[in-house]
């Protein structure tokens, strides 16, 4: 059903992040930091607006540990999810909050699966565009593979990560939320996250992650022959969020 192409792992493994690692403690973290929750709401805000048919395919690109397509499972309970990541702790993590859903997993680079044959009516991208070996690539088979009147909802972060800035962020809205003795235990629950964030942070400034701004992108998603329906800056400004689809209407060949 899925035809591999040439693999790109090799200029991936240049890169000097552990994602498997990242997976124990990446929910203990993001899901007490109010600006991610934000983006997850932008993304189910953007389905509900902009419904795909009954029952379609859906494909989340980096999928993580599920925290996106559990939160548009419950908007959309009747899209079959097919979950594309290469950490095999991500996707156990994922399988467990999905448990009941329709859901396929694939454990693949993203650059090595032809996602045409699944013929996707939606297909979603949150903060992992940026770490792909071919970004803009990525970007022209997701338009190819999408069915005609299909969505392309995007987050991706563009800007370097100030590790300091953010890490000063969430202690700071930790302490308000649930004080201080619950924020150091938080803290030193997530040693693992912040090694890689700066990992992730120093892989941006060597080159080998995409960096872009919010015009750079809008003209990428569009050279790969989709039209741009919404764009908003998200994620304190680090990432953009924009929603797409591929011109023509539902059914249509």
């Amino acid at each position: 059903m899925f035809t591999l192409t040439t693999s790109t792992r090799a200029r991936a493994s240049e890169v000097p992040v552990d994602w498997d690692a990242y997976a124990l403690e990446y929910d203990h973290l993001l899901l007490q930091n109010p600006a991610y929750l934000d983006v997850l709401s932008l993304f189910a805000s953007a389905l509900r607006q902009s419904p795909p048919p009954p029952g379609v395919a859906a494909v989340d690109i980096g999928s993580g540990t599920g925290n996106l397509a559990a939160v548009l499972s419950h908007v959309r309970p009747d899209l079959h999810w097919f979950l594309l990541d290469p950490s095999a702790a991500m996707q156990r993590a994922a399988a467990r909050k999905l448990r009941g859903r329709a859901v396929t997993p694939l454990r693949s680079a993203a650059d090595d699966v032809d996602l045409t044959p699944i013929r996707p009516h939606l297909i979603t991208l949150m903060h992992s565009l940026y770490t792909l070996p071919d970004p803009l690539g990525t970007l022209r088979r997701c338009a190819q593979a999408l069915e005609p009147g299909g969505l392309l909802l995007l987050c991706d972060i563009g800007r370097p990560l100030n590790v300091t800035r953010w890490a000063t962020y969430l202690a700071r809205t930790s302490v308000t939320r649930q004080g201080v003795r619950a924020t150091i235990r938080l803290l030193r629950a997530t040693g693992q996250v912040r090694a890689q964030n700066r990992a992730i942070h120093a892989a941006q400034r060597a080159g080998h992650y995409w960096l872009h701004s919010p015009s750079d992108l809008r003209a990428a998603v569009q050279a790969s022959g989709l039209t741009v329906l919404e764009r908003r800056l998200a994620y304190r400004g680090d990432s953009d969020f924009l929603v797409a689809t591929r011109p023509g209407r539902a059914g249509q060949p």
